[in-house]
């Protein structure tokens, strides 16, 4: 009898504790991203802005320069005609972390001013010098920077295809699945690539650490936990360079946070305790809608993970 009240004991306790986040994770999460408009710069305000921006630099004190904080961060500066710290901040991003000219989408509100506008004139001898030094101290990494950049571009690419192969009528159900496993074969093969990194680095290439990486691979490891053909030999190659990466504050929680849900939504379960109901999406709903919670897999697993990780 004492050993069972010992073990609910140790359920509620795990249960009181699974949905906890580190600082790190709150700030950049549910913080810095909603105010910075999740991407889409002309949704922030200058307030929001400024807020924003005295978060990252508190961040800062705490963990060291935030590199994929302050590329977001800089669209907003240039939108919001913060111009001092925007050249700053741009300076050190070409210099110390990779920033480069060639891989801009030509979406960034700066674009059109780096290359001909009135940022030009300084921007060009600037970027010159700058990335000369960088390219100096780091010049081995230039060709899994590219292989890098292009994991999102094929990604979209396919993805974008996918979506209209998926609407041609005429194709029957098992043409369509023959479809779907080819897709799956590459969604898989790209992230590969971003695997192959890591492996000769020993580490995850986190902006931190690696350099920035522009046109970020995140909707690649999404659309892999897509599939159900996919997500757990994704997560076998990269959960350890993950939780490396993550236990030196070079990387944040998503792709966990992203790996639960996603294990939900085929097993019923979730492996680390991220995530409430809440943050499935109703399209995730469809096998147990009237769920008013989700399980964790193995509690004592989840429990002995988060006090690794510091959630």
């Amino acid at each position: 009898m004492n050993l069972f009240r010992t073990f609910v004991f140790l359920l509620v306790l795990i249960n009181c504790n699974s949905f906890a986040q580190n600082y790190r994770d709150k700030m950049i999460h549910q913080t810095i991203y909603p105010l910075l408009g999740n991407g889409i710069v002309q949704k922030t305000t200058k307030e929001d802005y400024e807020k924003a921006k005295a978060a990252i630099l508190n961040l800062e004190s705490d963990y060291g320069f935030e590199v994929d904080l302050k590329f977001r961060l800089i669209d907003c500066s240039y939108y919001h005609k913060d111009m001092a710290f925007f050249k700053e901040q741009l300076a050190i991003l070409v210099e110390k972390h990779g920033f480069n000219f060639a891989y801009m989408k030509g979406s960034e509100s700066y674009y059109d001013d780096l290359q001909k506008g009135e940022l030009l004139a300084w921007f060009k001898p600037m970027y010159i010098r700058n990335h000369s030094i960088w390219l100096e101290n780091n010049f081995e990494k230039q060709i899994d920077q590219r292989k890098l950049n292009e994991v999102e571009l094929k990604n979209q690419i396919v993805n974008s295809f996918a979506m209209k192969i998926r609407d041609v009528s005429e194709l029957d159900d098992k043409v369509k699945k023959d479809i779907s496993d080819k897709l799956n074969e590459f969604f898989f093969a790209n992230i590969t690539d971003v695997y192959k990194v890591c492996r000769k680095l020993n580490t995850y290439p986190a902006g931190k650490t690696f350099g920035l990486i522009q046109n970020g691979f995140y909707g690649a490891f999404v659309r892999n936990f897509y599939s159900t053909d996919n997500i757990e030999r994704t997560w076998l190659l990269f959960e350890p360079y993950l939780k490396d990466s993550y236990q030196k504050k070079d990387a944040d929680y998503i792709h966990f946070k992203n790996y639960d849900v996603y294990n939900y939504s085929f097993k019923g379960y979730q492996k680390y305790g991220l995530i409430t109901i809440d943050d499935i999406p109703e399209y995730l709903r469809s096998k147990n809608p009237e769920a008013k919670s989700v399980p964790v897999e193995n509690a004592f697993f989840a429990d002995k993970t988060k006090r690794e990780m510091g959630w």
